[in-house]
């Protein structure tokens, strides 16, 4: 109540300040150029402060954009390093599968499904329609008995070869 009654005694000085200039026309030139003086001081002290507040308020949007982008930017390198998590899984199925199925890796690539038992029934599929052609004698078999085949990888599981092919 009590702004109100403020708000109410500022209001009344105003119109008291206004019924005096009304009611005294007779205002000397002096007088009134002070107080044109007097309002043009006060609209500039408002026009600094809101050139101020101006500032301010684009340096928040600004800073909010930023943040905004850094989220954004966040967002799609998540996306993009999950894509490249699902790609390098399936890729893995793909090598499991031919391998349960006794398909020749370089046949791998052609599996297809989303799951890994998907995969697996492809990798048969594929294999009894290659029939004996599955697997193809490479470097190995023709290394005989002296040692492991040239050019023959050594087995890797599963989580080895994830971290290899993320370290790439």
């Amino acid at each position: 109540m009590s702004d109100e009654s403020q708000v109410d005694d500022n209001t009344n000085e105003n119109e008291d300040e206004g019924a005096e200039l009304d009611a005294s026309p007779e205002l000397s030139a002096e007088d009134l150029l002070k107080e044109v003086a007097k309002l043009r001081k006060e609209a500039a002290s408002r026009r600094v402060k809101n050139k101020d507040l101006d500032a301010k308020l684009s340096e928040y949007e600004e800073w909010k954009k930023s943040q905004m982008t850094e989220v954004e930017r966040a967002k799609a390198e998540k996306a993009e390093l999950e894509e490249t998590v699902r790609s390098l899984q399936q890729e893995n199925w793909r090598r499991d599968a031919a391998a349960k199925a006794d398909l020749d890796p370089t046949w791998a690539d052609r599996v297809q499904g989303e799951t890994k038992e998907e995969m697996v029934a492809d990798a048969k599929r594929l294999a009894e329609a290659l029939g004996g052609q599955s697997k193809s004698p490479g470097i190995g078999s023709l290394a005989g008995k002296r040692g492991r085949g040239v050019g023959t990888n050594p087995v890797m599981s599963d989580d080895d070869w994830l971290r290899a092919e993320l370290s790439k």
